[in-house]
């Protein structure tokens, strides 16, 4: 599973949404949801203008999760 750690680089660089939407010019709505892990498909357009504005590798913003089998 691919899982958004946008939240986490946000916190360890204490940044808040607020400042990412100012930044980047990413509007809230679409921003909250990469932000809360509720994005279905990743922009690349969005993807890199979130690595511009942090000035970070689109692997720091995204991870794979192996699943655990039942």
């Amino acid at each position: 599973m691919i899982r958004l750690r946008l939240d986490k680089l946000l916190k360890d660089r204490k940044w808040t949404a607020y400042r990412l939407t100012k930044e980047s010019g990413i509007h809230p709505n679409v921003l909250s949801k990469y932000v809360n892990n509720q994005v279905r498909e990743i922009s690349l357009d969005t993807l890199n203008v979130m690595c511009g504005a942090l000035k970070c590798q689109p692997g720091d913003l995204i991870e794979y999760v192996r699943e655990k089998k039942s």
